[in-house]
C-alpha cells in the first residue's frame, strides 16, 4: 500500500513538474517526503495511543468487574480468601524447602540456565 501511494506520488509529482513552468526549489521533493513520513508517524501513533488507552481500560475493567464480584457474590469472597491463604501457606512452605535445600537449587537453577543458553546460543545465531 506504501509504495503504490509513493508511486502515485511520484506520477502525480511527475505530471504537475511537467505542466508547471518554472523550476521547483531544490528541498521541494524533500519537504514532499517530509510530510508524509511525518503525515505516517502520526497516524501510527495515534493508533498506538489507542491501542494503550484500550489496554488500560481493559485492565481498570477487569479490576472493578472482579471486586463487584467478590463483593457482590459472597461465596465468590469466600473462595478468594482461602486460595489467597492456600497460596502463602504453599509459598511459605516452598520458601523453607528452598532455604534447607540451596545448595541443590543451586546447581538445578545453574544447569537450567547453562540448557537455555545453549538452546538459545544454537536456534538463535547462525553457526553455519
Amino acid at each position: 500500500m506504501r509504495t503504490d501511494r509513493l508511486s502515485s506520488f511520484d506520477e502525480n509529482l511527475r505530471r504537475a513538474l511537467k505542466s508547471h513552468s518554472e523550476a521547483p526549489p531544490p528541498d521541494f521533493t524533500d519537504r514532499v517526503v517530509n510530510q508524509i513520513r511525518e503525515s505516517e508517524e502520526k497516524r501510527i501513533l495515534a493508533r498506538v495511543v489507542l491501542q494503550e488507552r484500550l489496554a488500560l481500560a481493559g485492565a481498570i475493567m477487569l479490576a472493578v468487574v472482579t471486586i463487584v464480584a467478590a463483593f457482590s457474590v459472597p461465596a465468590i469472597a469466600g473462595r478468594l480468601m482461602q486460595q489467597a491463604e492456600t497460596f502463602a501457606h504453599t509459598t511459605s512452605r516452598a520458601l523453607e524447602t528452598l532455604s534447607s535445600q540451596w545448595r541443590l537449587c543451586t546447581a538445578f537453577m545453574a544447569a537450567f540456565v547453562l540448557v537455555v543458553y545453549c538452546l538459545v546460543d544454537s536456534l538463535l545465531t547462525d553457526n553455519c
